[in-house]
């Protein structure tokens, strides 16, 4: 992913985190993941998806996750994740979803948003546009969205895989010469032994 737009290590670092939130909210799953990738369209996969926003001194916009609700109640009826349900509905798989996207969101604001956002006065919004039936997405940008592809895949099989697109969108503000890890993460990689300093 060498891209002049997104730093290598913030794209590593968002397939780890959110590896670790898929493995958390289905134990014993297997996360596969290609490349990442950036994509100019604007194209919704599947008819569920999560919004939320992510804000630091070094960007504005937001992260989306999109998967089909179907996949997900097949998940949750298999019994592997936490919802324990036969007959499971949309709340129950909007539950798992909003959940995973908490999970990497906090697991994002820790590590790579270090500076609070200065909230004071009025910041510029643009409207989300959304149309269901042509499953587009509009931020009001062009800027190209790093895309992540994920595979859940069950060694178990007791659910079929199931796909998530996951789409970093910073319309908003992007500066990523302030783009640097969070020195407490890294002072934990080093303390677990998983960074060493020669």
């Amino acid at each position: 992913i060498c891209s002049m737009f997104y730093p290598a290590e913030l794209a590593s670092g968002i397939i780890e985190l959110s590896k670790n939130a898929f493995e958390s909210i289905v134990p014993g799953v297997e996360v596969r993941n290609e490349l990442p990738y950036l994509v100019k369209d604007q194209i919704i996969y599947g008819e569920l998806f999560s919004l939320i926003p992510l804000e630091s001194d070094w960007c504005r916009g937001y992260m989306m996750l999109q998967t089909t609700e179907n996949e997900v109640l097949d998940l949750i009826r298999s019994g592997a994740s936490q919802i324990k349900k036969n007959q499971p509905d949309s709340r129950d798989s909007n539950g798992i979803l909003n959940e995973v996207t908490n999970l990497i969101w906090g697991s994002i604001r820790a590590r790579y948003f270090t500076n609070d956002v200065n909230t004071d006065g009025l910041r510029t919004q643009v409207p989300i546009m959304v149309n269901h039936q042509r499953k587009h997405i509009s931020f009001g940008s062009t800027e190209p969205q790093l895309c992540f592809k994920f595979t859940l895949h069950d060694p178990e099989m007791r659910f079929p895989d199931i796909t998530l697109y996951q789409r970093l969108i910073f319309n908003l503000n992007w500066s990523p010469e302030k783009f640097e890890e969070s020195e407490k993460a890294v002072d934990e990689f080093v303390d677990n032994g998983e960074l060493e300093f020669f």
